[in-house]
């Protein structure tokens, strides 16, 4: 059996956007754990984990944004051929290589995966256009050291031995996605991406103007891993002083991409509002002709009538005829 889990801060979301893609991937015996909550989603994604794994049943736990849009019609084929590896403990859409810090995508980007902001299903984005992604991983499975956290798949081992690290996030919603795959890569499993068609719609922003939480969870997920990660040179405190650097340098980076994404998204708005107003004006200039050449055939059509002899001949009756409507008034 495998299971859908989704942590929902909005159920109007919800239904008009995972539900759906959720029905389509699910098959009979699945079953979804749809939890409402205010609180951190890890911490309901560490409930759904432990009210699980004491169970035989389950093949998978998928769990996945509230915003995210499953359209893969062989969703759960492909997972089980994935997970037919033991040693795979989670698959994803979207993930990394060279990874160096919970900026995931900083090093090489893999996945199978579009975007789209907000409510707006006509614009998705393929990340193609990133220059560090990796084009091939467009089509089947690759390996990878981190998966974003719109969608994890996790193994019945990682079910019973993986949960979310909360004391990463600092009280926030960044780090964990990453967290937990070291953790099963440090138990010398796989983490994998596959090809699975998905949209996500998400915000346009990643971090907004706080960076603060972001700062404190990329600290401290390095200092968790330190082992597996680049070195710091210096003594504690020029350590954390470097750590801290390289965060905010990392948050300053992402908020350019944010704000490049949102100028962006401007111009191709005023682009389309163009395009729009473009076409409204060709529609309105063929319908002005139309109703000219009408105009003109009714006009030769009358010209012809009061030139013919008939006319001549009755102009007599038809000013008899008006003079007395006039005498009737």
């Amino acid at each position: 059996m495998i299971v859908f889990g989704c942590s929902i801060t909005s159920r109007e979301t919800f239904d008009r956007l995972a539900l759906p893609g959720i029905r389509r991937a699910s098959e009979r015996d699945s079953l979804v754990l749809d939890r409402d909550s205010t609180v951190i989603p890890y911490a309901t994604y560490n409930a759904m984990l432990d009210e699980l794994a004491g169970r035989d049943d389950v093949e998978a736990v998928v769990i996945l944004h509230q915003d995210l849009v499953i359209e893969d019609d062989d969703f759960a084929a492909k997972l089980r051929r994935r997970l037919a590896d033991p040693e795979v403990a989670l698959v994803g859409n979207a993930g990394g290589r060279g990874v160096e810090s919970i900026a995931w995508w900083e090093g090489e980007v893999l996945g199978s995966w579009r975007w789209a902001h907000g409510d707006e299903p006509t614009h998705q984005y393929e990340p193609t256009e990133w220059e560090n992604f990796v084009a091939e991983s467009r089509i089947g499975w690759h390996e990878v050291e981190a998966l974003d956290g719109m969608l994890h798949v996790l193994s019945p081992w990682a079910i019973r031995e993986l949960r979310y690290d909360e004391s990463v996030n600092a009280g926030g919603v960044h780090g964990c996605d990453v967290d937990i795959c070291f953790q099963a890569r440090a138990s010398g499993r796989k983490v994998v991406v596959e090809e699975l068609r998905t949209v996500h719609h998400q915000g346009r922003e990643v971090l907004g103007e706080d960076t603060e939480p972001w700062v404190e969870a990329y600290v401290r997920f390095a200092r968790k891993w330190a082992s597996m990660l680049p070195a710091h040179d210096g003594d504690g405190d020029c350590e954390s002083r470097a750590l801290r650097g390289e965060a905010e340098a990392a948050a300053a980076r992402v908020q350019r991409g944010e704000h490049s994404l949102m100028r962006n998204d401007a111009e191709r708005r005023l682009a389309e509002s163009i395009r729009s107003i473009t076409r409204l004006e060709t529609e309105l200039g063929r319908v002005r002709r139309e109703l000219q050449h009408e105009i003109d055939v009714r006009q030769a059509e009358l010209d012809s009538i009061r030139s013919s002899r008939s006319w001549r001949l009755t102009g007599a009756m038809r000013a008899a005829g008006q003079a007395l409507r006039r005498g009737g008034s």
